[in-house]
């Protein structure tokens, strides 16, 4: 909830900012470039992204740029809760897990869980943004890049 109202709060400074900087710009003698002197739902994409992020970073006191978006991580969650987990699963700290289920019955099968009990999605995505603080955004042409 604090993430998506800090989106919010970004996005509404950031346009704020534009305004107030548009405005503001022939008061000191400066002339602001023709393709930024637009109004806030002209501003191009990459422009919009950068002032948003700039100002999502100031207010959550973010040293790193904020390259993966909330959209993206929750993708990774759920991406992550609906994942088989492979067949040599092997839990350990206490937690059981028993492959087979109905053994001496007529109708024996195998348990093949899909994501975590473990994690409820409040968690998991917790888990994500633990992954990825910190990451900093890959290099522009990026031949490493994951496929």
């Amino acid at each position: 909830m604090a993430e998506k109202l800090s989106e919010i709060a970004a996005e509404k400074a950031a346009r704020l900012f534009h305004e107030l900087y548009e405005a503001y710009a022939p008061n000191f003698d400066y002339e602001t470039r023709e393709e930024s002197a637009v109004p806030w739902s002209r501003v191009p994409e990459n422009a919009y992204s950068e002032a948003k992020a700039i100002i999502l970073a100031a207010i959550t006191e973010s040293r790193e740029p904020q390259w993966i978006s909330v959209d993206q991580i929750k993708h990774m969650v759920n991406r992550f809760l609906g994942w088989r987990l492979p067949e040599n699963f092997n839990p350990d700290g206490g937690i059981s897990f028993r492959r087979m289920r109905n053994e001496k019955s007529p109708w024996p099968a195998n348990n093949e869980p899909t994501g975590t009990n473990l994690l409820d999605a409040t968690q998991a995505e917790e888990m994500v943004r633990y992954m990825v603080d910190g990451l900093g955004a890959p290099p522009k042409g990026d031949s490493n890049a994951a496929k």
